[in-house]
């Protein structure tokens, strides 16, 4: 028996599965950076994506604001607009202006609201605990 043609058939198959484990070796090593890239590059968009949602909402919000801040504005304008169309003196003055006098009502056109409550039932659920009666003066 030849010894050395053992060892050769040997030293042969280990170099074959050398070369096959560096070869599955490196695409393993590969496949981890591709993978790791990719983690990578994923968390990057996904910032980029938060970001620009961010921005969007924050555009948003100062609009909101600027609409809120003009909104209360207005109120005080219409509130002071309101005082000053109220007044006794706008007032007097747009009786002049249009000459309508102050006078005392005609007895017909004097009507009284009378408020009886009803104390039968009370108790009773759907039913007014007052009434409402128009009653002229005549």
């Amino acid at each position: 028996m030849n010894i050395q043609a053992i060892n050769l058939k040997s030293a042969k198959r280990r170099r074959q599965t050398a070369a096959k484990s560096t070869v599955t070796g490196r695409i393993y090593i590969v496949a981890g950076f591709l993978f790791i890239f990719s983690m990578l590059a994923l968390c990057l968009n996904y910032r980029t994506w938060l970001n620009k949602n961010i921005a969007d909402i924050d555009k948003q919000i100062a609009f909101y604001n600027r609409k809120i801040y003009e909104l209360d504005r207005e109120i005080a304008d219409l509130r002071l607009r309101k005082e000053n169309l109220s007044s006794w003196a706008h007032v007097q003055n747009r009786m002049s202006v249009l000459k309508l006098d102050l006078r005392r009502p005609d007895p017909v056109q004097l009507q009284k609201l009378v408020l009886s409550p009803e104390r039968d039932n009370k108790h009773r659920i759907g039913r007014d605990d007052k009434k409402v009666a128009m009653v002229s003066d005549k």
